[in-house]
């Protein structure tokens, strides 16, 4: 799937861009970004063994697949992106800009059952949070789908909803029932 003309990583991936990308367009959100940055989760760690003179254990990087800022002109009047948790700033500031917030996500297939690279991410996105102070939201395409709305990239040519989509709704109705007062607003722990 990864070439030089489609930098994702998975199907899943194009279509949550696809879903950025409309979001966007709606005022949905205020911007989004693909693999912005890597983080060093764990340092490279040199030793000395018996059998070799020098030998060392590889760093361990994890870059995150989206990053997402809400459209919104105070902290207060914020929509919620069902599903997902928003980080903010590690220090507390006495005013915020919209900026200082976002979701961190990372998309993973739908039918990925509970396996080795699941637990991995789950690892990850423990030291993500630990160490930066960012949470990392994964998610699951189909089920975020449902919860907001699917995008016209992936409705089929005659303009219907694929199988696996069925039940969305387009992003024109999504927009319509997030208006006030049927909006979510966004809570604060």
């Amino acid at each position: 799937m990864k070439c030089e003309w489609n930098p994702f990583d998975s199907c899943d991936e194009v279509a949550f861009n696809a879903w950025c990308v409309e979001a966007e367009k709606i005022g949905f959100i205020s911007r989004f970004e693909y693999h912005l940055k890597s983080y060093e989760l764990i340092p490279e760690i040199p030793y000395v063994s018996e059998s070799f003179k020098k030998k060392k254990l590889h760093s361990r990087n994890y870059t995150p697949d989206f990053w997402i800022w809400p459209a919104w002109e105070n902290v207060h009047t914020a929509v919620a992106i069902p599903g997902l948790i928003l980080t903010g700033p590690k220090e507390k500031k006495k005013k915020y800009s919209a900026s200082d917030f976002y979701f961190c996500i990372d998309v993973k297939p739908g039918h990925q059952v509970q396996s080795a690279r699941t637990q991995l991410f789950r690892y990850q996105q423990s030291l993500m949070l630990e160490k930066f102070n960012i949470h990392v939201n994964e998610l699951k395409i189909e089920d975020f789908f449902k919860k907001t709305f699917i995008p016209a990239f992936c409705r089929l040519k005659n303009g219907s909803i694929p199988v696996r989509f069925a039940g969305c709704m387009s992003s024109e109705n999504y927009k319509k029932k997030m208006e006030p007062p049927n909006y979510i607003p966004l809570s604060f722990p």
